[in-house]
């Protein structure tokens, strides 16, 4: 009988695998920058000042597993700011308050801080379990191409109209996760096709070798900012109000995005605001110089479309009175029954304008003066007449009952 040795395993395969512990280094340094820990003090310091922001035992932990990790999705973003460490914290506090095991994918973290601007602020506030939906769906790809669409797309469109609009989700539809909740913001985009979005005076045009593309959507903010790596999101509340106007340039070559230029509204006149290139950093002359551009144009343009809502209106008045004019002019026969029962100055006066008002209480047409209105209102019965004319016709559709109706 012959004997056979088996082969000694290796030494890294008997050793049951230790788990790294990540450097928390980097997040003290954060602090120490931002001035919240100074350099004498300890980790236990850094704890517990964590815990007192509102941090949980189980997100000092998850930043304890992960370290730098935890919050590398948005730290090309935020390092080297005055708000790096609150910005950090709050991002850890907000994934683990959603109930992930592992930091969210970098490449929804980015475009998430891009949807909110600054994510620590509290009026942009988001639920943290939208966290752990997005990113279950997101391992749940496995293709790259279907990954980058679902964050380029459906992410950044659902946390925009979260971030925006606020809505609210029953304990079902978070445990059926990011279906549900993608589910829901189409039918809400469904029945509220032009909300979250605004009008641009300027349409889009080219100025030589570039292009200038008006930002009319909170989504175009989102991936404008995803871009250029800055936060123009947090314009979208001024752009609503129609108080400031985002354009975005890129060369018509290459298609590269190269500044975004804001423009905003004092009193009556637009000025420019900001011209920034990538990463909030001053851009060349030549495409910098097209804020000056973009702002009389901008306001030629604002001023053309004044001028023309102001010829459409006078233009409506005017067919308006022509129709009133129209029908001043037909003749009103009343009834062989009711003249023994009006006296000839009523009978004179509808026969000249029963046409006309009839066509006003038949609603054929429409007033333009307020004596017009006043009229109409005593006809439905919500005023009392106390005009000549006013009693008149009230005592002839009486008269008359259905007929004259």
């Amino acid at each position: 009988m012959q004997l056979i040795l088996e082969p000694p395993a290796p030494l890294e395969a008997a050793v049951s695998p230790i788990k790294h512990r990540h450097s928390l280094e980097h997040f003290r340094d954060l602090a120490m920058a931002s001035e919240v820990i100074s350099e004498k003090d300890d980790m236990g310091v850094l704890r517990n000042v964590c815990l007192e922001s509102g941090m949980t035992k189980a997100g000092w932990r998850f930043m304890n597993r992960y370290g730098k990790d935890a919050y590398a999705a948005i730290l090309p973003l935020i390092e080297g700011t005055k708000n790096a460490f609150e910005m950090a914290s709050a991002y850890v506090k907000w994934q683990c308050g959603g109930g992930v095991k592992a930091p969210m994918a970098s490449e929804l973290g980015r475009r998430l801080i891009m949807c909110l601007g600054d994510f620590y602020d509290t009026e942009m506030y988001l639920d943290s379990r939208v966290a752990k939906a997005a990113d279950d769906h997101w391992h749940k790809l496995t293709h790259p191409e279907k990954r980058q669409q679902f964050a380029r797309k459906e992410w950044m469109q659902v946390i925009t109209w979260m971030r925006d609009v606020r809505p609210v989700f029953d304990r079902n539809q978070w445990r059926s996760g990011w279906p549900a909740i993608h589910r829901n913001f189409l039918k809400w985009r469904k029945l509220n096709p032009a909300a979250n979005t605004w009008h641009s005076a300027l349409p889009a045009f080219d100025q030589g070798e570039f292009h200038v593309q008006p930002l009319t959507s909170s989504y175009d903010l989102a991936q404008e900012g995803y871009r250029m790596q800055h936060c123009v999101m947090t314009y979208a509340r001024l752009c609503h109000a129609g108080t400031y106007r985002l354009f975005s340039v890129s060369k018509i070559s290459s298609g590269k995005p190269l500044v975004t230029i804001g423009i905003s509204k004092d009193g009556n006149y637009w000025k420019i605001d900001q011209i920034k290139g990538r990463l909030n950093r001053d851009p060349q002359a030549e495409p910098a110089g097209l804020g000056l551009i973009i702002q009389r144009k901008y306001a030629q343009e604002e001023e053309r479309v004044k001028r023309l809502k102001t010829l459409k209106r006078i233009r409506r008045v005017e067919n308006l009175r022509a129709e009133h004019e129209a029908y001043r002019r037909k003749r009103f026969k009343v009834p062989d029954g009711l003249r023994s029962q009006l006296g000839d100055e009523e009978v004179g006066f509808l026969e000249e304008n029963g046409a006309w008002l009839s066509g006003l209480v038949s609603e054929k047409l429409q007033p333009n003066d307020f004596g017009q209105v006043r009229f109409i209102a005593v006809t439905k019965g919500i005023l009392r007449p106390k005009t000549e004319q006013e009693q008149i016709w009230v005592k002839y559709w009486r008269m008359a009952g259905s007929t004259a109706r």
